[in-house]
């Protein structure tokens, strides 16, 4: 069967509730990266973590996912994460 053309790249700033950092916070944050796990974020889910980069076979099909891994911890608001950018798989 013909393959379909791959989907456009996503920039994770694109996705639902992901944001850039400020330049303020970027700086301070900058100090602290350390790779943690992964995750799979597509416009309409987000799943892990994951202790290993998911692959096409992990992830429900339908969709395209960006691959983050987390690199620091918010430290004002614990429960947000600084990723970033692996990959992205077309599923």
């Amino acid at each position: 069967p013909p393959r379909k053309p791959p989907a456009r790249s996503i920039s994770p700033s694109e996705l639902p509730g992901v944001r850039a950092l400020s330049a303020e916070l970027h700086e301070k944050v900058r100090r602290d990266l350390k790779p943690e796990k992964y995750y799979a974020k597509s416009m309409t889910r987000s799943l892990g973590p994951y202790d290993n980069i998911p692959t096409k076979d992990m992830l429900p099909k339908g969709e395209s996912y960006v691959i983050l891994q987390g690199m620091a911890r918010i430290t004002t608001d614990p429960e947000r994460l600084v990723f970033r950018k692996i990959t992205q798989l077309d599923c």
